[in-house]
Order: structure tokens, then C-alpha cells, then sequence
């Protein structure tokens, strides 16, 4: 099952995300692209934006196709961003 999770920035996406996830669910943002694995640190770029959207959708469709439940918050501002 996919579920999506829309809204403007700072509204709480994440923590709804969060509280509505079970242990076997996966938990995807686009911001996840920008965090260090190591250090765990959040360094965005806006050059990588487009690979991090890219990075999401891979990582959904490989979750997905191994049957598990993905939830995926962004902001989905525009209809072509949630399609």
C-alpha cells in the first residue's frame, strides 16, 4: 500500500508520517537524500534537488515492489509532483 502525505512546508507532514507508520512500513522524504549517512547531518542543495526527487521514487518502487507499505510525505504542491 502506498500512502502519500501532502501539505505545505512546516506543517507537519513528518510527525503525521511518523505516528501513522508501523514497524514493517518504510518512511520516505525527499530530505533523506541530503543527509550525510555518516555524520547524520542535513545539507541540502538545490543542484541535487532533482536526483533527490529521482531517489525518492526509486526507492518507493523498489519497497513497493517488495510488498511493503511506503509512505511518502513531501509537499506535492503541483499536481504532476504527486503523479
Amino acid at each position: 500500500m502506498l500512502t502519500l502525505i501532502r501539505g505545505l512546508p512546516n506543517t507537519g507532514k513528518s510527525t503525521l508520517a511518523q505516528s501513522i507508520r508501523s514497524n514493517t512500513d518504510v518512511r520516505l522524504e525527499t530530505d533523506q537524500f541530503f543527509i550525510h549517512p555518516h555524520t547524520r547531518e542535513y545539507c541540502f542543495d538545490m543542484s541535487y534537488l532533482l536526483f533527490a526527487h529521482q531517489w525518492t521514487r526509486q526507492q518507493c518502487k523498489m519497497w513497493l515492489n517488495n510488498r511493503y507499505n511506503v509512505i511518502v510525505s513531501n509537499t506535492f504542491i503541483a499536481f504532476w509532483e504527486i503523479a
